[in-house]
């Protein structure tokens, strides 16, 4: 046993009624109680030591020690579950699953354990308020799963109205987990958009065809318009309204206006990557491809092939962002001034030149001013330059005073607080 803890299923049914080999067995591995005698697994001693290892091996304690909230706790303490795959909770007995005070242990240990609290205790407003209250800290350590739990809110209580509000009003209840009939109430949607930037989804296809609500959304959420209706998106007037209100909404032209010249300028002003849901012939316009790469260069991705080759569009994408180099046309990836621009900007950009350009000693220079990592993708002849090579180690001089100079400010600024 002491060697491998599956041993103990091959010991004599005699022995695994000893209490002592038992425990011995349990201290080696909490896994051993799986099988023990009925009489053991009733010996409070050697099921707290399993549950002290693994809040999971509960499952093979006796009815009357599932019942036992000294027990209960030590399991949960050591529940080694972090989302809804935990089962220690659902081993508890039906009176502690319907304790209200052992209900907010467990969920104070893990949120998911409330998917076993009883009936009962789904409904009881007062509990469910705590554990709305309670979903500011728990929030942090659950990500995006933590309104997933309210799931098992009783239908009751996800239908009335006057609670919901006030739980969303108060402690940001997810409107996600309200009844169908109050995703279609006006009062409640635009409650829970201006405390979650995200409840537009869960609205009603109805109220997402409401401008108010969608006007509400749009000040908290740059995506709002990807969940408006179908018609709202297809509205010019409302799009345009919407577009020069809230800068940073990204709208997504809809096949009704992805060829109208106005929408798409107002849609690539606030986001340029709204370029690639233009139509082939505003991809090949000017005035729209500048403004959209005046917003994000990379933009130049969505541009037509045409203008890819022209001067003035890729110096305008490099100036927004050097990035873009890399959607450039061959024939300006081999053009001195615009790659010049792009390693100025970010020196591995240089991966994206030429080879006649990779071996021009004036750009290799000023890639590797700028980041001596670039120098691996410099020509071999360049690679032994003994300039370029005197550049890569200045280069990294500088950055090492820097770095230096940035972990030095950090230790101040940690001293000091």
């Amino acid at each position: 046993i002491s060697k491998n803890r599956l041993n103990f299923q091959y010991v004599p049914d005699r022995l695994k009624n000893d209490s002592d080999l038992m425990y011995k067995a349990v201290l080696n591995s909490c896994y051993s109680i799986k099988f023990a005698s009925e009489k053991l697994r009733d010996d409070k001693k050697i099921v707290l030591e399993a549950v002290s290892q693994d809040g999971d091996m509960l499952e093979y304690a006796s009815d009357r020690l599932k019942d036992d909230e000294q027990v209960l706790e030590e399991a949960l303490a050591h529940d080694m579950g972090v989302l809804a795959s935990t089962q220690v909770f659902k081993f508890a007995s039906k009176r502690l699953q319907n304790d209200i005070d052992i209900a907010s242990l467990a969920w104070e240990y893990n949120i998911y354990s409330f998917q076993y609290a009883s009936e009962q205790l789904k409904k009881d407003k007062n509990f469910i308020e705590y554990l709305a209250k309670s979903m500011d800290y728990h929030k942090r350590i659950y990500d995006e799963h933590w309104m997933d739990v309210f799931y098992f809110v009783s239908e009751e209580l996800k239908s009335d109205k006057d609670f919901m509000l006030e739980l969303i009003r108060n402690f940001g209840y997810p409107l996600k987990h309200v009844s169908e009939n109050l995703k279609n109430d006006k009062d409640i949607v635009l409650t829970a958009i201006s405390k979650d930037m995200f409840a537009i989804e869960y609205a009603s296809n109805k109220l997402k065809n409401d401008k108010e609500i969608i006007i509400a959304s749009a000040e908290n959420n740059c995506d709002s318009l990807y969940h408006a209706s179908r018609k709202l998106r297809n509205d010019k007037l409302f799009i345009l309204e919407i577009l020069e209100k809230f800068p940073k909404v990204i709208y997504i032209p809809s096949l009704s206006l992805k060829n109208d010249k106005e929408t798409v300028l107002a849609a690539v002003r606030n986001s340029g990557f709204s370029l690639y849901y233009a139509s082939k012939e505003l991809k090949n316009d000017k005035v729209i491809v500048l403004a959209a790469l005046q917003n994000d260069g990379r933009a130049l991705k969505f541009v037509s092939k045409e203008l890819k080759t022209t001067k003035e569009i890729v110096l305008a994408a490099l100036k927004n962002n050097g990035d873009a180099i890399e959607y450039a046309s061959k024939e300006l990836r081999n053009n001195k001034e615009i790659v010049l621009v792009a390693v100025q900007y970010f020196g591995r950009l240089l991966e994206f030149a030429s080879k006649e350009l990779k071996n021009d000693k004036e750009i290799v220079l000023a890639a590797v001013k700028r980041d001596a990592r670039a120098l691996c993708f410099a020509s071999k002849k360049m690679k032994e330059d003994k300039d370029i090579l005197k550049a890569v180690l200045e280069s990294e001089k500088l950055n090492a005073r820097a770095r230096g100079f940035e972990v030095k400010k950090y230790k101040e600024r940690k001293r000091h607080s």
